[in-house]
C-alpha cells in the first residue's frame, strides 16, 4: 500500500476519497477494454436516403445553411461557398463544386458536378441556378430521378418553373430499371 493511502486510512472520514479513488480506478479498467470490443462488432453506418422526409415549416421563411472548404461574402448581400459546396434549407439541398447565394435576389447558382435534391427528387448537372423559396430555375445537361415513382432520364437542359413543375429540352424519360 502506498504511503498516500497509509496517511489517509489514518484520518477520520478518509474512506470516502478511497472508494472514490477506487470507484474512478474501476470504472477506467472497465472502460478500457470498451475500444477493442466495439471495434470487434460490425459498425453501422449511416447512409444518405433521398427517402428521408423534412418537415417543411409554415409561413415565412426556412432558415438556410451553407457549408463548404472555403466560404466567403458580403453580410446581407452575396455568400460564396468554393469545394464540396452545398446549401441546404428544409425541403431542398444544393451542392456543388462552387456555390454563389444571392441574399437580395434569393438565386443560388452552382457550379461544377451540380447536385439538387427537392423533397427527394433528384437532379445532377454541369451548372444551374435556382430561386432558392420559388424553387425556379435551371439546371444544365441534367440527369434526374424522382421520388414519387423512379422516374428518370437526363436532357439538354432542365427549366423549373415551381415546385411541381418543369420543362426538360430533348428530354428521356423511363420508369424502366
Amino acid at each position: 500500500m502506498s504511503p498516500l493511502l497509509k496517511s489517509n486510512a489514518a484520518r477520520p472520514g478518509s474512506r470516502r476519497p478511497r472508494a472514490v479513488a477506487l470507484a474512478a480506478w474501476a470504472v477506467v479498467a472497465l472502460g478500457a477494454g470498451m475500444p477493442a470490443w466495439a471495434q470487434g462488432a460490425d459498425a453501422l453506418a449511416l447512409r444518405s436516403t433521398p427517402m428521408l422526409s423534412e418537415t417543411v415549416p409554415e409561413g415565412g421563411e426556412a432558415p438556410l445553411h451553407v457549408s463548404g472548404d472555403h466560404i466567403t461574402g458580403r453580410d446581407q448581400l452575396e455568400t460564396v461557398i468554393e469545394g464540396d459546396a452545398e446549401l441546404r434549407r428544409p425541403g431542398l439541398t444544393v451542392r456543388a463544386d462552387r456555390l454563389t447565394y444571392d441574399e437580395a435576389t434569393d438565386i443560388s447558382t452552382a457550379t461544377g458536378h451540380v447536385q439538387i435534391n427537392s423533397h427527394g427528387d433528384r437532379y445532377t448537372g454541369t451548372e444551374g441556378e435556382i430561386k432558392v423559396e420559388a424553387f425556379n430555375g435551371f439546371v444544365l445537361q441534367p440527369t434526374y430521378q424522382f421520388l414519387v415513382n423512379g422516374g428518370h432520364g437526363e436532357g439538354s437542359r432542365i427549366d423549373f418553373i415551381d415546385p411541381d413543375r418543369a420543362a426538360i429540352r430533348n428530354a428521356s424519360y423511363t420508369t424502366c430499371r
